[in-house]
């Protein structure tokens, strides 16, 4: 518990462009178009370019860094704060840390709270809207997969 009590009350690990990744993947993950389209605008304000937000929502990124935070975030996120063994252990790989692992929860969770938020009350979109993924959406249930057309209402992914 003590170990738990020091990352805690870490200093804030992960920098803002890794944030903005975190948030963008929970958002498609969780399906929230208003949030979606929220951190595609914040995505460009931290140096995102439009491919690179593409590559995240999809999960992944040329940066093999960044590629083990989204497809981490998005396996805990899928997976209701389970990931593969396979995909923490490449997160720890690329240099993150426990804090940083912490850090990660904290993020899907607050965002995720902030998704079911919106997803449930339906704010109208102030923002650019969030384009729908024009790619084949794979969906893992029961460990059984299940293939998808994207349509602006689904967002299922690896």
């Amino acid at each position: 518990m003590t170990r738990f009590l020091a990352y805690q009350n870490a200093k804030t690990s992960l920098n803002n462009k890794e944030k903005e990744a975190v948030n963008l993947i929970v958002c498609q993950v969780n399906g929230c178009l208003y949030c979606q389209s929220v951190h595609l605008v914040l995505g460009k304000m931290n140096g995102f370019s439009d491919d690179q937000l593409l590559d995240i929502r999809n999960p992944r990124s040329t940066d093999p860094k960044l590629h083990s935070l989204v497809q981490v975030a998005a396996d805990i996120s899928k997976n209701k704060g389970r990931a593969s063994a396979e995909k923490v252990a490449i997160f720890f790989e690329n240099g993150y840390t426990n804090e940083n692992m912490v850090d990660l929860i904290l993020q899907i969770s607050d965002k995720t709270a902030m998704n079911y938020l919106h997803n449930l009350i339906q704010i109208p979109i102030d923002f650019p809207l969030a384009p729908a993924l024009e790619l084949e959406m794979v969906c893992f249930k029961n460990g059984i997969e299940k293939h998808f057309e994207s349509d602006a209402s689904r967002y299922i992914f690896l």
